[in-house]
């Protein structure tokens, strides 16, 4: 299947199949699953206290999952790099590696995660630092690079290699949202910065170009989103 009848399909196939996941992996991990089941992700032997996912996110035919050591796992739909193995292969349908014996995304050397979430076709992680990384499709920017080249699928660079998100001089984020096909960062100054597709407004920017491809503005150089006067945020989420 093409990426782009990957992207056209995302929304509507995955999703079930995702959301369906998700309830499973989280039913296994804050209900109290047998050591079995949570070493399928972490790759741990059963019986030993490590295995727990400290949280889940789902893409739209990919999960991921921040482990106890703060590492990230990814399976599912390997197309674009949006498992960030350097590789397009799936992982975790019998053909490909079994989510066990999948080694955890190499984020850069010491570098672990403390949240994770995932897009249609990309993922991003905010790292131990306060800085973002996103890998998978690189189309229309929602990876933050001034590009469109894919991260993490062995054509573009590795997910360890490529650099971080620039929010902004001195700027830092303190958490991370993806949408289908944009995602945005609450930043330490309680403002929030947007990237990726601009249409519908979804950017807040109040146009539709994009932010981070290269073509419109760059996610260093473009304006917070205006929350009104005096106004400043405390979460964020992205549909």
């Amino acid at each position: 299947m093409s990426t782009a009848e990957a992207e056209r399909r995302a929304p509507i196939v995955g999703l079930w199949r995702s959301a369906l996941a998700a309830v499973l992996l989280v039913g296994a991990v804050v209900v109290g699953a047998p050591s079995t089941v949570l070493a399928e992700v972490s790759g741990a032997t059963p019986g030993t206290p490590r295995g727990a996912a400290a949280t889940i996110t789902a893409g739209g035919s990919h999960m991921c999952a921040l482990l106890d050591n703060g590492t990230v796992k990814c399976w599912g739909n390997g197309i674009a790099g949006r498992l960030g193995n350097n590789d397009d292969t799936n992982i975790g349908d019998g053909t490909g590696p079994s989510v066990a014996a999948s080694d955890p995304i190499d984020l850069g050397t010491g570098r672990t995660a403390t949240a994770i979430t995932a897009g249609d076709l990309h993922t991003c992680a905010l790292l131990d630092n306060n800085t973002v990384k996103c890998w998978g499709f690189g189309s229309a920017g929602r990876l933050g690079t001034n590009a469109t080249t894919n991260i993490g699928d062995g054509t573009g660079p590795s997910v360890a290699a490529s650099d971080p998100v620039d929010l902004g001089t001195g700027r830092t984020a303190t958490a991370i949202t993806a949408g289908g096909s944009h995602t945005c960062a609450l930043l330490d100054n309680n403002t929030v910065k947007c990237w990726g597709n601009g249409s519908a407004g979804r950017l807040g920017t109040n146009a539709t170009t994009n932010i981070g491809d290269g073509t419109g503005p760059s996610v260093a150089a473009s304006d917070p989103v205006d929350l009104g006067t005096g106004r400043t945020a405390t979460a964020i989420t992205a549909g």
